[in-house]
């Protein structure tokens, strides 16, 4: 019989919390499986507008330059269900704005009346450093931003965003939904000259008003993100010990592949997913991390300081990627956080791969091996 996904979320990390005695080590079980979804990185986020510690299918910030390479359309962007706002950084709105408008793209032609909207797809106006030292094209944005809300009759702290006054202070219910907040613009300009503008520092509005979006690369609706959870405590069954496996062990994998064998993403199974992935086919019946090749225990999902051995959730193809896909299987958006593209690995495998694909690793690693042999490097040691 199928249980419910919820059911068997809590049937799974109960199991996993049974090989402990030790309270704490109980508990730093159950903060890690919480945490698959509980929270998110902050990536693409400016730092001053990233909410932390909240759920990944709450509000989404998505870099336009994300949409336009991905093609992604209005109808795709309202399957951010709790809310997304497109972020144009610097020039990029006033780029398209000036253009005739039979020369501005159809999706531009919504998000431009889209600016700190309330609906589900809203937008903003981000101006601030991409990695350059020099500040001009941010400070060439602001004279454009300036100029833009004078053509708006509109004053600077009428559009700086911010959580609306009825949750200023709320510290429950506000990561989801547009409705919460208010504004479309946001600027940090540094590097350059000394001096540092910031918009927000400037209207003495406090940070906490302002911490609103996670990166769209880490959203996953609701469904999404307990099946995410759910690959990843079966992935973790398979770090307990053989000798430790018992009838209970063996009735809740089962319950797991049951479910697995009727969900699909993108036209893939999830029991296909796991029963194939590498981390199960190195060794027989045994998590393996791909990455050094190295077996994952049980005991290492308690590790919590950022050590090496320490676990991370890790992306077969990198989250820097930025890549997007509509799964018509389950009519959602599905980002880089997705059930058929996660897997668990050592904190170091994971610092290792970088923004490598897991394949792309590979291939550059045979690569490196390769030359090694051409150049002659013996595997004695060279310090000096």
């Amino acid at each position: 019989m199928i249980v419910s996904k919820s059911d068997l979320r809590k049937t799974g990390i109960d199991k996993l919390k049974s090989y402990f005695e030790d309270p704490k080590l109980v508990k730093a079980i159950e903060t890690k499986f919480d945490n698959i979804s509980g929270k998110t990185g902050r990536y693409f986020v400016p730092k001053t507008l990233f909410q932390k510690r909240s759920h990944r299918k709450n509000r989404a910030l998505i870099p336009y330059e994300h949409v336009v390479k991905n093609k992604i359309t209005y109808s795709m962007l309202k399957e951010f269900s709790n809310g997304v706002a497109v972020e144009f950084v610097n020039n990029e709105f006033f780029d398209e704005f000036n253009k005739p408008e039979d020369k501005q793209s159809e999706l531009f032609k919504i998000l431009k009346t889209k600016l700190g909207s309330d609906e589900t797809v809203s937008a903003i106006i981000d101006i601030r450093s991409t990695g350059s030292s020099s500040s001009e094209i941010q400070r060439t944005a602001l004279e454009n931003l300036t100029n833009f809300l004078n053509l708006k009759n509109l004053t600077l702290n009428e559009v700086l965003i911010k959580r609306k006054d009825y949750i200023k202070n709320r510290q429950r219910g506000v990561g989801s939904g547009n409705e919460k907040w208010q504004g479309f613009v946001y600027y940090n300009i540094s590097g350059g000259r000394h001096d540092v503008i910031d918009s927000h520092v400037e209207a003495g509005i406090p940070s906490n008003r302002v911490q609103l979006f996670n990166p769209s690369v880490e959203f996953a609706n609701e469904d999404t993100s307990l099946d995410i959870t759910l690959v990843l405590i079966y992935f973790a069954f398979y770090s307990v010990q053989k000798e430790k496996r018992d009838e209970d062990w063996d009735d809740v994998i089962e319950s797991f592949k049951e479910y697995f064998k009727q969900k699909k993403y993108n036209g893939i199974s999830l029991f296909d997913y796991v029963s194939n992935h590498i981390c199960l086919n190195l060794e027989e019946g045994l998590l393996i991390d791909p990455i050094q090749v190295e077996p994952i225990y049980i005991e290492d999902f308690t590790i919590q300081s950022r050590e090496e051995n320490s676990l991370d959730i890790t992306h077969q193809t990198s989250v820097k990627k930025a890549v997007y896909v509509y799964d018509s299987d389950n009519d959602t958006i599905l980002s880089s956080a997705h059930p058929t593209n996660l897997f668990w690995s050592k904190h170091l495998s994971n610092m290792m791969q970088q923004d490598f694909s897991l394949d792309e690793y590979f291939d550059r690693q045979r690569e490196i091996l390769k030359k090694w042999d051409e150049y002659g490097i013996s595997s004695k040691k060279h310090e000096l």
